[in-house]
């Protein structure tokens, strides 16, 4: 149980978290972003927001095959998050606009810091759950 309630905070963080961050100016209905940019940042929203549904669903729903519904849903927080990390190598890109905008904890900025640990509780969760099913 401790496995999926792990889980539970990870894709509600992940349903919750990046809304509450940038549906805002500094995002979304920020004046200086091109209305391309915009558009994506609107359906990342959506899709982090949507994958999350799903992933509570399958991590709750009855199945015969339970183990498989968890592993997707520890995986969407994984995936949500984990792409930062792919956003940060691509030429051009960076995780904030212009130096120290982005709150830190510990001189970790905290999107990069989210970006690490929400995964990495969801996967912990993930082994919780496998290693309580085991005989």
């Amino acid at each position: 149980m401790l496995g999926k309630l792990l889980i539970t905070v990870t894709l509600l963080v992940t349903l919750v978290g990046p809304v509450l961050a940038d549906w805002n100016e500094s995002h979304v209905f920020n004046p200086q972003w091109p209305s391309h940019a915009r558009f994506h940042e609107v359906a990342y929203l959506c899709s982090a927001v949507g994958f999350s549904v799903v992933g509570l669903w399958l991590l709750w729903r009855p199945s015969r095959e339970p183990a498989i519904g968890v592993t997707v849903a520890a995986l969407v927080p994984v995936v949500t998050w984990g792409s930062f990390y792919i956003a940060e190598i691509v030429p051009g890109s960076h995780f904030e606009d212009h130096a120290g905008h982005v709150p830190r904890l510990l001189g970790v900025p905290l999107n990069l810091l989210f970006g690490a640990v929400v995964p990495a509780l969801s996967l912990l969760g993930c082994v919780f759950y496998r290693v309580s099913q085991k005989p």
